[in-house]
């Protein structure tokens, strides 16, 4: 079988929750291009196996491949939560050497990872707002979860008023449906909060 076609069966594996029948697959290529790398990595962070995404991750840096702006953004999905301080800032320095920083996915990836810890809401913001008008519906959402996450409805739901005028045309600010739409998030963010 073709590295092509390999790296695709493990994609699709991974897609259908067959993480293992996936990682048997990817054992077995002779060789791997950061394409199969960043696929069964993606595969595991997508799967909610942080760990072995990470074991994944340093094993391709062990083998010389360089990590491209979807391996980073990939292995940053993986560093959520209680291991987002002792990864994300390390794989941003990896992003800022490669290029990568100012990629629309791995920037996204990490104001989610930032911001999925208390203290890293503040590093979140200032990645967000660095993007200007680069800034993504992905990023908004990172960006809005993260303060709702934390106990920061009020900061969230102005956020996402500033969304809606950023990205709504002037005559629809004004309709009802808008003002209806514009309460929406104060009860998601309470749902957010209570879980």
């Amino acid at each position: 079988m073709s590295q092509k076609h390999a790296t695709t069966l493990i994609s699709s594996l991974c897609s259908r929750g067959a993480v293992c029948h996936a990682r048997a697959l990817f054992d077995e290529m002779p060789e791997r291009d950061v394409v199969a790398w960043t696929a069964m990595l993606s595969g595991y962070a997508s799967n909610g196996l942080r760990r072995e995404a990470l074991d994944v991750f340093r094993r391709m840096v062990a083998a010389g491949a360089a990590p491209n702006e979807y391996t980073l953004s990939s292995v940053l999905t993986a560093c959520r939560g209680p291991c987002a301080p002792a990864m994300a800032m390390p794989l941003h320095a990896v992003a800022v050497r490669r290029g990568v920083d100012r990629m629309p996915y791995v920037v996204n990836a990490l104001i989610d990872s930032y911001a999925s810890l208390a203290e890293g809401v503040v590093d979140a913001r200032r990645l967000f707002d660095a993007l200007g008008s680069g800034r993504t519906a992905a990023s908004w959402t990172s960006m809005i979860a993260g303060y709702a996450r934390w106990g920061q409805e009020r900061t969230g739901l102005r956020l996402f008023k500033t969304m809606l005028k950023v990205w709504i045309s002037p005559t629809l600010r004004k309709s009802s449906m808008l003002r209806c739409f514009v309460q929406f998030p104060v009860i998601v963010m309470c749902l957010v909060k209570t879980g």
